[in-house]
Order: structure tokens, then sequence, then C-alpha cells
């Protein structure tokens, strides 16, 4: 979810028909209403993510499958009047993008996974990061987090030995400046086929150069879990390169939220949001001011985050994004349909 404006406002996602087949959706707020705008992506698309530039340059991008085949990459391109489809490449046959992000119409990033087969029914899923630079979309090489698929000797002990490997993903992404850009998603540590560990946050960050994952904490293991919770950030955002945010889930205890100082991670702590409680959407409007949603709203005044089921009076549930054109001006995607927050009070 992007806004322009308060009259220029995009959200992207997808709907399953009776026979199991995603569709690509695309809805634009106008001012005056929600209107649905046809992507031209015919059956099997489905668009996760939407960053807009201007009101004719609006990008979004997901994933593309029909039947059993798995996903390859998609991105579309909004120049004001119809989406197109922009040829992006693939990693291999189990791609997908899952957001977009950029400092300007010649300098957008997007992020996703690639899967890939080692053979003998064992793939590893690596992170995948492409970058637009006003011609073409490009593969941007990034460390894996884990088993690198290139490494022959490394395979060879996963196929033949059963050895454990990591295994890598990213869910989002966000552009500060054009050396400032924040991937976030998580990394399933010493998995083979006969075990997996609960997953573990996942930062890298584009210095301008090159990426590099940078450390992020975990929450601490839970005595009546008997291990540490499955970390997964799924969102992220900023203002500054010295005031980033990141959350997701610490399944099954709750919600995860780490902040960026511009020189570590650190976990900060967010209220409870119930079992397998998580936050998927983030907007963060100035350094006292962010918004969360996912399983319920979270938002940060400066100092604590404050989180609440109810919005305008109104019971909220599955959302998945949010905009803010500013603090009073904040919009939430529920499951199959849209709040606004148009109050002043924190």
């Amino acid at each position: 979810m992007t806004a322009l404006s308060g009259g220029d406002i995009w959200a992207v996602g997808g709907t399953t028909d009776s026979n199991g087949t995603n569709h690509a959706l695309s809805v634009h707020w106008t001012g005056t209403g929600w209107v649905a705008v046809d992507t031209h992506n015919g059956p099997g698309a489905s668009l996760s993510g939407v960053a807009a530039f201007a009101g004719d340059d609006v990008w979004a991008v997901g994933g593309y499958a029909i039947g059993p085949r798995a996903p390859q990459t998609l991105v579309d391109h909004w120049n004001g009047s119809v989406w197109s489809n922009i040829p992006a490449p693939d990693l291999s046959r189990d791609d997908a993008l899952a957001s977009v992000s950029g400092t300007s119409t010649m300098d957008i990033w997007a992020v996703g996974f690639a899967g890939v087969d080692l053979g003998n029914g064992v793939e590893v899923k690596v992170p995948l990061i492409e970058h637009w630079n006003g011609r073409a979309w490009s593969v941007v090489h990034a460390p894996t987090g884990g088993l690198d698929p290139a490494n022959h000797s490394a395979v060879q002990a996963v196929l033949q030995n059963n050895a454990a490997y990591n295994s890598a993903t990213l869910a989002a992404v966000h552009a500060l400046s054009p050396t400032d850009v924040w991937a976030v998603g998580s990394v399933v540590p010493g998995q083979n086929s006969r075990y997996d560990t609960p997953d573990q946050t996942f930062t890298e960050h584009w210095d301008g150069s090159h990426w590099s994952i940078v450390s992020a904490p975990d929450v601490a293991p839970v005595p009546e879990l008997g291990h540490a919770p499955s970390d997964d950030l799924l969102a992220v955002d900023g203002v500054s390169s010295h005031d980033v945010w990141a959350v997701g889930s610490a399944a099954p205890v709750g919600t995860l939220t780490i902040h960026w100082d511009g020189t570590r991670w650190s976990l900060v702590p967010s209220l409870e949001s119930g079992f397998n409680g998580n936050l998927s959407g983030l907007t963060t409007i100035h350094g006292d001011d962010a918004w969360a949603v996912g399983d319920s709203i979270a938002r940060w005044d400066g100092h604590k985050w404050t989180q609440t089921a109810t919005l305008n009076g109104s019971a909220l549930q599955q959302m998945s994004a949010v905009a803010a054109v500013s603090s009073n001006d904040v919009w939430i995607a529920e499951l199959t349909s849209f709040v606004h927050y148009t109050c002043t009070a924190a």
C-alpha cells in the first residue's frame, strides 16, 4: 500500500477463484472512492508490494504461476493510464518478489526469494534482490544468509550426507537514499531433511556499492516452549539513517518490533497480540509517529508501542498494509476492505 496524497493511494494483492487460480488485484483511491483497476496480468498472478513515485509512475511486484508450476517474478508499471508488465529476471524456477521501494524513478529495489532446486527433492531458499536503473531490471548479488547454491562442495554435503543448511528469504525493502537501503526477512538455520529449526531475523543493508548482512536480535527462548520463538521480519520503514523500524512475528508468543539507531538493531517491547500474532504492515510518519498493523494495530508515540484491536470504534482483523499521508490521515487495508483514520490524538 502506498500513498502519494490524500487523493492518490494504491493498494495491491490477489484473490483466488473457485478453481484455485490466483488473480492480481489493484485498487486506487481517487479522493472520493476506491476503484478497481485491471492489471491485465491474466490468471496465475498475485501482487504483494507497491510503490508510487508520481501519479503516472507506480510500480507493483509479486509472482506469477499457472497450475502446479512454481511462481516466477512479476513486475507491473502504471503510467497514469494503464498497468503494463515489465520484464524482470529470475534466478530459478521458483521465484517471487514480495516488496518494492525506491528513491526515484531511476533507483528502485525489489526483494523476495528464489527457490533453488539442489536435486533429490531438496530446495534451498535464497534472497532475491533486483534493481531498476530507469531502463531495465537486473539481479543484484547479495549474501545468501546460508547455503550458496553455487558452492558445489556445500551442496554435495547436503545431498550426500544430509548436512544441515541455512535457508533465507526477504519479505520487505525500504530505500532511504541511493546509499542507504534496508531489506528484512527471515533465515532458517540448521535445516535438513529431518528437522526444521525456528526462523530467525534476517536483515541486509545496501551502502551504495554492495549488500551486506547486518546482525539483528531475536526473541529469547521461552521456557514454556522449550526453545526460542520463530522470528520473522515482515515489514521495514524509516525516516532517517538512524531511525528505522522493522516489524513481524515471534510465533507463538506475539509480535516482533526492532529498531535501528544508526549503529545497531535492538528489540523494542511491543504488546502481545496473541497466539501467532504478527505485524505485517508498517509506515513511519516521523520519529514520534509510526504505525504497524497485522492481527491488531500498534502505534509508536516516540516512547512506546500502544496496541489496539479497534480503530474509530470498529473491530479490525487480518490487516495486511498501512499507508499514511500524515498523522491524521492514515489508511489500513483489511482482508476485503479499507479503514480510514482521521483523528489527531495518538
